[in-house]
């Protein structure tokens, strides 16, 4: 199994020199060693600048043929690799490795330990002394008998290790460097403007001040003091504003907070102050999270309570806050993102696994919520690339990295860490994500390679870089380049604190094509990883991995650990493997993983020139003549209609309190609208039947919001089957003419009536008669969004409401034509029915100087009605 050795030579390149031949040269044993040192150290050198570290074929551990072995036994298959050195490791034939002849085994049998252990077997480069024979003169002995090997073996040794510290790299890995500190005591949050070269940043405590900070030379060029908290800060894309929210005067929980505006534009200064400003409502007690659309308006979440507020671009007045920029989600609420789009904003929710999204473009954004069980969010960033929206969440509950697919509201990939992270900054393109540590003592800042996690490899983690205590947030310019991270340090210490300035470099895989860095380089032979075996317990199988993998627990209940050969191997490909990967590639197009996502399409090409015309062909033959169609339609008489209406529509041109709505009654019987036919009681809402007046102030028509639409049976049949005009005075009794109607219960879905009411008739009244006593309405009754049943078929159908017949009134004069029987319609599905009607407030005085005529008539000409008489 193992070799004798030597002790493994210096691995350290020299200058090297070779024998010069000549004719009568005396040849020494010096000589002949030096002629093989020069080429075997040029052969060595050649390996390990040209081809590197790592297997490169063959070499696996397999399970013993014979299964009653298999609890000490493997079988090394024969290969070949190059240690750090550059030194060649061959294996010929198959050796069987007894495990139970390691120390460390042996060590680990005799504790009776039955905790799972990970063992890992590696080959290492060993030279083997070999063929003794006599030394026929030896300078340095007198005895006759002295020995030499007359061969060196080229060989290796095999050597266990239990439970070994994991330090892979991945081949690529950016290096983060804490290059410079920007001197700021107690800095809290930071804003980067590139294109104008400065970075904003506020501090901690109850007299915060915002400093500007030059991004070229990291000098401070500008300050203002806030003398209280700040909360939050962001700036206009195009760097003309800087948005500010601090805490009320008297403190967070005091009142509301306020929104500065500072004026960055042209030679305009930070210490000039704000330009405008003003208190945000019900923000008392709230800390916050800001940010900018792509187009300038101004997102605030309001953490607490759960709203989230927008501002039009520039914030020219930030007391204006349309109600259609306003959503209250109610909930604990973290933190947010803007999406690809721009005006999508997605929202975390305090460790939850609840993703909130608005839309700054819609009246009221549209709140919508996404459930992702299992998920604990807090801080995200959205992954800016060409393909769909990747939102970048750390679950510091689980020490995990999830990859979101926002729209598909699932998790796409996730990726243990072994830490817990807090602040995430991703690179643009996706291919690293910055995640910034708090283990309690120390912040800490790690690279992670994303691609990685999008493919469902392993994560392994840069090396950390410890940053200032207290940090809180990751700045990462466009380029990818630089790191800005503000730590508050100590808050008991005046001057503690500052900006770290990190700075990235090896993040772009062109740079290793055109790496000058330091040549490849060992101190002496390395070992490598041939197979790693976790989960095993002393007395275990040791046996060969299966697909698919056993379930969970399987393989600890059947007293066996698995052989993974690529766990923490290193693999050198030779230029064969690299060359058939390529090819491969270029044929396949991106390896086994299958077609990527569908990418946005690019730009429209440019037209080409128009072709030619071609001659005309020959017409061709006449066709059959094809069946006739079914008929139409048609006029259809037996539409669901309106047949009824409890006010005079509009008031001619002779004015009477016969012909006006009183206030009076429409306070205490409120509209009432009668069908011809059964009607769906679920469609008659706000939706389908709108009423509004005429605003004398604003002088346009108001929506006018109506409490309750109650569904209504009239007795003994439908309201148009009565030739006598409708009693109001008889509202739910009998009249004169035996018309009368009467509620019905919420459970019936089928209603021949409905009436309109208001909880609070008399601040309905003010509100359409403006306190002048005179007032009037519009009626508007959709037939689109109507349902009911056919007076033939019975089925269900679209109200046919358009070309209301002569006042829907058969009569006013009690002895009407029995063969009038007017209802709306026109003999189509759908159409508008529209009314208007004057409402008047007459008494006694109105009545005898014509007080109320006059209001009503001059009120009338204001909205284009003329020719009002009494």
């Amino acid at each position: 199994m193992s070799k004798q050795a030597t002790t493994c030579p210096n691995c350290k390149a020299e200058t090297y020199t070779r024998n010069n031949y000549f004719t009568g040269k005396l040849m020494v044993e010096r000589d002949f060693t030096d002629e093989q040192h020069y080429f075997m150290e040029k052969l060595r050198l050649h390996n390990q600048r040209l081809h590197g570290s790592g297997i490169v074929c063959g070499l696996q551990i397999v399970q013993h043929d014979n299964p009653a072995c298999r609890d000490r036994y493997v079988i090394l298959q024969p290969g070949t690799a190059i240690d750090c050195c550059g030194k060649e490791i061959l294996v010929t034939e198959p050796e069987v490795i007894d495990l139970h002849a390691f120390p460390e085994l042996q060590e680990l049998l005799q504790q009776n330990n039955d905790e799972a252990h990970t063992l890992q077997l590696r080959i290492c480069y060993r030279e083997c002394p070999t063929e003794d024979i006599p030394v026929l003169y030896d300078e340095c002995g007198c005895d006759d008998t002295q020995c030499a090997p007359n061969r060196i073996l080229e060989s290796y040794r095999i050597e266990l290790a239990i439970d070994p510290e994991i330090d892979a790299q991945p081949v690529l890995q950016p290096a983060l460097d804490w290059a410079s500190t920007v001197n700021i005591a107690h800095a809290r949050e930071a804003v980067l403007h590139e294109a104008s070269g400065r970075l904003y940043t506020i501090t901690s405590g109850d007299q915060a001040n915002i400093y500007q900070v030059s991004t070229n030379n990291l000098a401070i060029e500008d300050s203002f003091a806030i003398n209280r908290p700040a909360l939050a800060i962001a700036v206009a894309p195009d760097g003309n504003q800087l948005y500010l929210i601090t805490t009320h005067a008297d403190g967070l929980d005091q009142g509301n907070s306020e929104l500065w505006v500072f004026d960055t534009s042209g030679d305009n200064t930070l210490s000039d102050g704000p330009v405008r400003g003003a208190e945000i409502p019900a923000s008392i007690n709230n800390k916050v999270s800001l940010a900018c659309a792509p187009d300038g308006r101004l997102i605030a979440v309001f953490r607490a309570d759960g709203k989230v507020r927008v501002w039009e671009a520039g914030v020219p007045d930030p007391a204006a806050l349309p109600n259609a920029q306003k959503a209250n989600i109610g909930a604990n609420l973290r933190d947010m993102a803007v999406a690809q789009d721009g005006v999508t904003v997605y929202i975390s929710e305090f460790d939850s696994g609840n993703l909130h999204q608005v839309n700054i473009d819609v009246n009221g954004l549209d709140p919508q919520v996404t459930a992702l069980p299992g998920v604990s969010l807090n801080w995200i960033a959205m992954l800016n690339s060409s393909g769909p929206d990747r939102i970048i969440a750390p679950d510091h509950a689980a020490q995990t990295l999830h990859v979101i697919d926002p729209v598909g509201g699932s998790v796409v990939e996730s990726a243990s860490l072994g830490f817990t992270g807090r602040r995430v900054a991703v690179s643009e393109g996706g291919h690293w994500a910055y995640l910034l540590e708090s283990d309690g003592t120390d912040n800490l800042v790690h690279a992670i390679n994303l691609q990685r996690v999008l493919q469902g490899e392993p994560v392994i983690p840069g090396e950390p870089v410890k940053v200032g205590n207290l940090s809180r947030q990751l700045v990462l310019t466009t380029a990818g380049r630089r790191l800005y991270i503000p730590y508050a340090e100590d808050l008991a210490v005046p001057d503690a604190g500052g900006i770290a300035v990190l700075e990235i470099t090896e993040q772009d895989c062109r740079e290793l094509l055109c790496n000058i860095n330091d040549c490849p380089d060992c101190e002496t032979s390395d070992c490598l990883v041939l197979a790693t075996m976790e989960n095993y317990r002393p007395g275990n199988q040791l046996v060969d991995p299966v697909d698919p993998p056993p379930e969970p627990g399987a393989d600890e209940a059947a007293n066996t650990a698995r052989i993974d050969n690529s766990l923490h191997r290193q693999v050198l490909p030779s230029t064969q493997s690299l060359a058939e990967a390529i090819k491969c590639i270029l044929d396949n197009c991106c390896g086994g993983g299958g077609a990527g996502e569908q990418g946005p399409p690019g730009p429209p090409g440019q037209d080409g020139q128009n072709g030619l015309d071609g001659q005309n062909g020959q017409n061709g033959e006449n066709g059959e003549d094809g069946e006739d169609g079914e008929d139409g339609i048609g006029i259809d008489t037996n539409l669901p209609h309106i047949c009824f209406i409890n006010w005079t529509h509009s008031v001619g041109t002779r004015f009477t309190a016969d012909e006006a709505m009183t206030m009076e009654y429409l306070q205490s019987q409120g509209l009432v609208i009668g069908f011809d036919t059964p009607v769906v009681r679920d469609d008659l809402h706000a939706g389908s039947i709108e009423v509004l007046y005429f605003n004398f102030e604003t002088e346009c028509w108001c929506s006018l919001s109506i409490d309750e639409f109650n569904g209504l049976e009239f007795i003994n049949g439908p309201p148009c089957d009565h030739a006598s005009r409708f009693n109001p005075e008889f509202i739910g009794g009998q009249n004169d003419g035996g018309l009368s109607f009467q509620p019905v219960p919420d459970s019936v879905n089928q209603v021949n009536g409905v009436q309109l009411t208001f909880t609070d008739p008399a601040r309905a009244i003010r509100e359409i008669t403006d306190n002048v006593g005179v007032g009037f309405i519009r009626v508007f009754v959709n037939g689109d969004f109507i349902r009911g049943r056919h007076l033939d078929t019975e089925e269900f159908r679209s109200g046919d409401f358009d070309h209301i017949q002569p006042w829907l009134r058969p009569s006013t004069t009690g002895n009407p034509n029995p063969d009038d029987n007017y209802k709306t319609g026109d003999g189509i599905e759908g159409g508008t029915f529209e009314s208007w009607v004057l409402l008047l407030q007459l008494n006694n005085q109105d009545d005898d100087d014509n007080t109320g005529f006059s209001r009503a008539a001059e009120m009338a000409r204001r909205i284009g009605i003329t020719g009002l008489r009494r």
